[in-house]
């Protein structure tokens, strides 16, 4: 009863326990290897101050942040990743890799040099350029038709038609 205040630390051996709440709902233990903070009964919710917190759920097995999560070296998720809000990267490249476990080709979306690309295989295949030009690499097929309004430029062959040599 009352409380303990140690002047320097508390030495406890490896798997041995200290245990919180009534029913010892909270237990806190380094087994030799690892270490272990095991929440038995309700969240366990870590916090940093009155409004951001981590709370680690136990009936469904979620993990809620709330206030802003800032990951240094790198984030691993298995599963899906739902957001409300606004999904933001931030860097002089940023991209999003979509990867295949099953099959080729992979797919980058990013933002590069003011241009926005998607590529397939690491070549880009669609560019969309900061002065409104798009540039589709390889080949197009349009099964529904094609509106121009304006001019259209051909450098090469249309049909096996070299039209820059059919006009001179």
């Amino acid at each position: 009863t009352g409380e303990i205040t140690a002047t320097s630390h508390i030495d406890i051996p490896d798997s041995a326990k200290i245990k919180l709440g009534t029913g010892d709902d909270l237990n806190i233990f380094h087994d030799g290897s690892n270490s272990y903070l095991q929440n038995i009964t309700g969240n366990l919710i870590l916090k940093n101050n009155a409004t951001d917190y981590i709370r680690f759920k136990n009936s469904d097995a979620s993990t809620e942040v709330v206030g802003n999560l800032d990951v240094g070296a790198g984030l691993d998720v298995t599963g899906a990743i739902t957001s409300t809000g606004t999904f933001t990267i931030t860097s002089n490249s940023p991209k999003i890799i979509l990867t295949e476990s099953d099959a080729d080709p992979d797919y980058e979306v990013m933002a590069s040099a003011g241009a926005f690309k998607i590529k397939a295989d690491g070549s880009g295949k669609i560019i969309i350029r900061n002065d409104g030009h798009i540039d589709l690499i390889d080949h197009v097929d349009i099964s529904n038709g094609l509106d121009v309004t304006g001019n259209i430029t051909v450098t090469g062959t249309v049909d096996g038609v070299d039209i820059a040599a059919r006009d001179t």
